[in-house]
């Protein structure tokens, strides 16, 4: 939170009972360390409404409402309170993916590819690409809406599925797709979205987390092995562990709360996990599920 001298107050509003709260004294600075107006809340959940601008604190029921004053935001006292509020409860992302996919086919590899990977990208990390190029794949990477019959076409040896924003369940036409390549046998590696559409193809449900898991320190468990991971995340929503189908299973558990962290489906050549191995920053203590997947197009089944 950036700290400054020119604003009057913040409103701490309780978006479940609409009780405001105003702190005098707690002022913003928005050009203090040199950061430009349009990057400021980059990475944050916000909505820009015509020359205001609303900041939903992460992983608390605060809103904090800017106008666009002189070319720089500052805070604001809200006059129709009851309507700002009911907008903001009403305020819902759509076309998530359709805004942050490709849109066109793209291929890069090493000097001697050994596999093919086709990377449907929901908004991927560009570190998944190198993760698999490091690993000897050529990576064909194809927008969202790419069809099972176009993917087919490319003859891949496996299919990433990539992380991605929004809620799952509005992928109708993508997990149509996604149901078609789990007929074919071909080795799948989906994250984070890719994970949650994955189980949604299987018939499983997603849920949508009060406050999400957000940073670089979860703790996710390895149900198999026992062994506790710590992983990045960045995600709102989560598979509902008890609306699995047969012949799958959830490998991770989140060991803060308990939450559908990866699951294994054993009678497909397919696993998933819902935090992120490829995060560049750290930790880097999954980067062996690339392996894994890896060995699965080698066809050792005793990696699944």
């Amino acid at each position: 939170i950036l700290i400054g001298y020119r604003v009057p107050c913040i409103l701490r509003i309780d978006i479940d009972t609409n009780i405001v709260q105003r702190y005098d004294g707690y002022l913003i600075e928005l050009k203090k360390r040199g950061i430009k107006n349009d990057e400021i809340f980059l990475g944050y959940s916000y909505q820009l409404i015509g020359d205001s601008l609303y900041l939903p604190m992460l992983n608390y029921n605060i809103i904090i409402i800017f106008h666009l004053i002189d070319n720089h935001f500052e805070l604001c006292n809200i006059e129709n309170l009851d309507s700002i509020v009911s907008e903001l409860k009403n305020y819902r992302v759509t076309d998530a993916v359709k805004n942050t996919t490709c849109h066109e086919i793209s291929i890069s590899k090493p000097e001697f590819p050994k596999n093919k990977v086709v990377l449907m990208d929901f908004g991927a990390k560009k570190h998944i690409h190198k993760e698999l190029e490091k690993r000897g794949c050529e990576v064909i990477t194809v927008p969202a809406y790419t069809t099972y019959e176009q993917i087919m076409e490319m003859q891949p040896d496996g299919i990433m599925l990539s992380n991605g924003a929004g809620d799952p369940a509005d992928n109708v036409e993508i997990i149509e797709e996604i149901k078609k390549l789990l007929q074919t046998k071909i080795p799948i590696f989906g994250i984070c979205l890719g994970h949650q559409l994955v189980a949604l193809a299987n018939g499983a449900k997603t849920i949508k987390l009060k406050y999400g898991h957000r940073g670089a320190n979860q703790p996710v468990k390895d149900l198999v092995t026992g062994n506790v991971y710590i992983t990045s995340q960045n995600h709102g929503y989560a598979v509902d562990s008890t609306t699995l189908p047969s012949g799958c299973s959830v490998r991770f558990e989140n060991a803060n709360d308990g939450t559908c962290e990866g699951i294994d489906y054993q009678e497909i050549p397919v696993f998933t996990v819902q935090f992120h191995p490829e995060a560049n920053g750290g930790p880097r203590d999954t980067m062996f599920l690339f392996d894994r997947f890896i060995t699965l197009m080698g066809g050792n089944k005793s990696c699944h």
